[in-house]
């Protein structure tokens, strides 16, 4: 069974070993899950396949320095 993963900004940043701002930047424009938090504050989800996609260049080279090994 196939899945697709998804995340806020914050937590794909951590998984990657990337920038949070980095990561923002990048994810600015694409589709998005609007999930609320329990304070009623608006949270983007991002699909997994999505956030490589627009970070292909930078997990390349985290890869090359052996930060991410996915």
């Amino acid at each position: 069974m196939d899945f697709t993963r998804y995340d806020h900004a914050e937590g794909w940043a951590i998984e990657f070993q990337i920038p949070v701002q980095t990561l923002r930047e990048r994810l600015k424009g694409l589709p998005s899950l609007p999930v609320t938090d329990a304070s009623g504050k608006p949270i983007a989800y991002f699909a997994e396949e999505d956030v490589r996609r627009a970070c292909k260049d930078l997990l390349a080279q985290a890869r090359s320095f052996g930060r991410v090994n996915r």
